[in-house]
């Protein structure tokens, strides 16, 4: 267990956008130290206070695309503003919760492997489920 986390938050690696610059790697480099806190955001998603920033930002956004939209007719928003939110958060914590799976099967190992066996039974989304089963028989290969 000896590798130490200080000062590093594993949120960090699952908040990426694009995920292009070895968020992954950051994330797994922790090896086992690391599974226990990927476990709580897999089977938990994103912390109330996340989710209320993130929706605080997509409401700041939903209001700048309408301001916008009223002045260019070609630009109208498809969706009322509760569908916006619900669809731009469920998005988040889709994304949170499949980083956080894909970081645990990445590392392995039986704690990892138990992470998402549990995961699998709770899960309802039907791609986060699909994505689980695929990376627990990967874990299980190893």
């Amino acid at each position: 267990m000896g590798r130490k986390t200080h000062g590093w938050r594993p949120q960090a690696g699952i908040r990426c956008t694009e995920c292009a610059d070895g968020e992954l790697d950051r994330l797994t480099k922790f090896g086992q130290v690391i599974v226990f806190h990927l476990s709580t955001m897999l089977a938990g998603g994103p912390a109330q206070s996340t989710r209320d920033r993130v929706q605080q930002l997509n409401i700041v956004t939903y209001e700048r695309l309408n301001a916008y939209a009223k002045n260019n007719r070609h630009s109208r928003l498809s969706m009322d503003k509760e569908v916006f939110l619900k669809m731009y958060l469920d998005n988040f914590v889709f994304h949170y919760r499949s980083r956080a799976m894909h970081a645990l099967a990445a590392i392995g190992g039986e704690r990892a492997e138990q992470a998402l066996a549990k995961a699998l039974e709770t899960v309802t989304h039907p791609r986060l489920k699909a994505q689980l089963q695929s990376l627990l028989e990967q874990v299980r290969s190893n």
